[in-house]
């Protein structure tokens, strides 16, 4: 391994020291003091975004190739079958990203190229080299004789960010219309379809979809569109609950964490007391019959 390898010992969060420790000891100390005199912020009680807030984990994480090898997958293969596109485009740029981080960026740049890209870069020969480069790795991924090769094959040009845009804009050619389509489908959507008792196991099951949605295709589901659908389709004991915290109504993130934070401390009731039923909201009083005075309940 690399002798500028930095093992890191968690310390004391907040202004005591940081999530990396003070510089006077405890594990990171040495790369802190490299990294200069840390200034102190206070604790934000996330402990991943504290660390990344640290001046001194940028030194700590500025590691060689040779401490991070072992994350680099396999390399994938691709039959060159449409089926399998997706999950081949999926593994082939994390491979990238794990190998060379710029180029993952540049593959989804050259992607997004409405234009030819040419093989050589006038001014950027880094650039040129490594679309060379990535021309010769990717196309060793692909199975002999499929479409992808052929594909790949069709242009004289050796430039991998040119074929890749080309590869992807065959195997991709419905692509828009398929997500015009499915986000369609998730705004039409009923959570009340299994009435009140079932809302929140459709609610959930609907944003599974949604996230699946948005890592397939690489859009994003506008807040405002999914704020739209719950309150179109609420149950009656999340209205009561959303009159006590009016800001949800204006803003889904506020909305998400009511609908999570109210339903599992339902949940967590019922396990708790197994038989227990929720009171109705207005259930209160209903079907009673006045007792005091005269002819009370007759």
């Amino acid at each position: 391994m690399s002798a500028t390898k930095r093992p890191y010992t968690p310390g004391p969060v907040g202004p005591t020291g940081g999530p990396f420790g003070s510089s006077s000891g405890g594990g990171g100390a040495s790369s802190a003091a490299a990294a200069g005199p840390a200034t102190p912020t206070a604790s934000t009680g996330n402990p991943f975004m504290d660390a990344a807030a640290d001046p001194r984990s940028a030194a700590i994480f500025a590691v060689g190739e040779e401490e991070t090898k072992g994350f680099v997958p396999a390399k994938p293969k691709f039959s060159g079958e449409r089926q399998d596109w997706h999950q081949y485009k999926y593994l082939m740029l994390n491979y990238v990203a794990s190998v060379h981080p710029e180029s993952y960026i540049m593959l989804n740049f050259a992607q997004q190229s409405t234009t030819a890209i040419p093989e050589t870069l006038p001014g950027n020969q880094p650039l040129t080299f490594m679309g060379f480069k990535l021309y010769g790795f990717i196309s060793s991924t692909f199975d002999l004789g499929s479409k992808a090769l052929e594909i790949w094959m069709e242009k004289q040009s050796r430039s991998g960010w040119d074929a890749w845009r080309r590869l992807c804009e065959w195997y991709e050619p419905d692509d828009n219309m398929r997500t015009v389509m499915w986000k369609s489908s998730l705004l039409k959507v009923n959570l009340l379809e299994h009435g009140n008792d079932g809302w929140y196991t459709t609610y959930r099951a609907w944003r599974s979809n949604i996230e699946k949605y948005e890592r397939q295709t690489g859009a994003v589901m506008p807040p405002n569109d999914m704020l739209g659908v719950v309150m179109l389709h609420r149950p009656t004991e999340l209205a009561l609950a959303m009159t006590l915290a009016p800001n949800t109504a204006k803003d889904f993130t506020l909305l998400e964490t009511l609908i999570e934070t109210h339903f599992k401390s339902v949940q967590a009731v019922a396990a708790s007391f197994p038989g227990f039923v929720p009171m109705e909201v207005g259930a209160l009083g209903k079907g009673t019959k006045p007792t005091g005075g005269a002819g009370g309940g007759k």
